[in-house]
């Protein structure tokens, strides 16, 4: 039998080289052999072809859909997909859009680009319609951020750069963002304008901050003069708010609550809920608790929900419903 004698190299897909070596094969089964081999070459190489040419259509696909969302323009903003939703309005001139977008668009990144091309336009009145609170169509944990956003960036715009107190003791008196009031009434030194705040007749929450800038007043006494009514509570909760520093407020809120509570003073309900809301802690929530009435236990526990606590148990034991009951004269 006629034979041939040749090297190769077996290369497997997977897993370590084989070394040559020399085989003496016949002829004929050597001549398979190179035709196996010639084969399996050839679709490696079709192989390779083919996944070059999917790479190329794919290629191409996403540089087509990019250059179609530049040329389309605004119709790609009533797009289910939020990527063109974002290329849209980071195109988008039209204030009155980028307001509806901030206010009611489904996604956080598409929000928030309204908010910041309204910013670099510079439109303080757009700005403002989406950092007054609550003006969202529905409210849901992020959109408290991009009202954030709004009301940062609109104290850049308003406030940073303004050094004339005039000026800023307007912008207190007339915007309705409490984070631009609060920058502007934080500015404010001198003492003949805070002066003129505090006489102002048509913004109690502006005359009572200022009065207690001027140490004619203590948080004390003002959450104890105010009425348990909701425009007094809103009023004084306002002034809390044009602090940069509210933590003696809210400290003395504490403090006045927890008296209230052991005088047991039913007519002091409505003020207890109203500045648990707006500046409780967990130890003022157990003061509440502790205070065995029913209506305090129905603010603790929504209160703990806003928060992301758990009412499980106070001082006295835990916390069961059949031992609050109205006993307050």
């Amino acid at each position: 039998m006629v034979t041939q004698s040749f090297e190769f190299v077996i290369i497997p897909l997977f897993g370590r080289q084989f070394t040559s070596q020399k085989y003496n094969i016949p002829r004929d089964v050597s001549s398979h052999l190179g035709h196996r081999l010639a084969n399996l070459k050839t679709e490696r190489r079709k192989e390779k072809a083919r996944n070059i040419k999917r790479w190329i259509e794919r290629i191409l696909s996403i540089t087509f859909i990019f250059f179609l969302s530049q040329f389309v323009g605004c119709a790609s903003i009533e797009s289910t997909h939020s990527w063109e939703r974002l290329e849209a309005v980071k195109r988008l001139k039209d204030q009155t859009q980028l307001v509806r977008i901030a206010l009611e668009d489904k996604n956080y990144s598409v929000c928030n680009a309204a908010v910041e091309k309204l910013a670099k336009l510079g439109d303080q009145a757009a700005l403002t319609k989406i950092a007054i609170p609550q003006r969202f169509k529905d409210w849901t944990p992020w959109r408290s951020h991009v009202r954030m956003t709004a009301a940062e960036r609109l104290t850049d715009l308003v406030v940073a750069k303004e050094s004339n107190e005039v000026n800023l003791a307007e912008i207190v008196i007339s915007f309705q963002v409490p984070e631009v009031q609060r920058a502007a009434f934080t500015k404010i030194t001198n003492e003949a304008i805070l002066d003129t705040l505090a006489s102002q007749p048509n913004n109690a929450a502006v005359s009572l901050a200022a009065n207690i800038r001027r140490d004619r007043l203590l948080w004390d006494e003002a959450i104890r003069r105010t009425d348990p009514d909701l425009e007094h509570l809103n009023t004084l909760t306002k002034a809390m708010d044009l602090f940069e520093n509210n933590q003696d407020a809210f400290a003395s809120a504490r403090r006045v609550c927890r008296e209230y509570i052991r005088q047991e003073d039913r007519s002091q309900i409505p003020k207890l809920i109203k500045l648990l809301d707006h500046c409780g802690n967990v130890s003022m929530a157990q003061d509440y608790l502790d205070g065995r009435h029913p209506a305090l236990l129905e603010a603790v526990e929504k209160w703990a929900v806003r928060h992301g606590y758990t009412v499980k148990g106070s001082g006295r034991g835990y916390v069961d419903p059949r031992y609050y009951t109205d006993t307050w004269p």
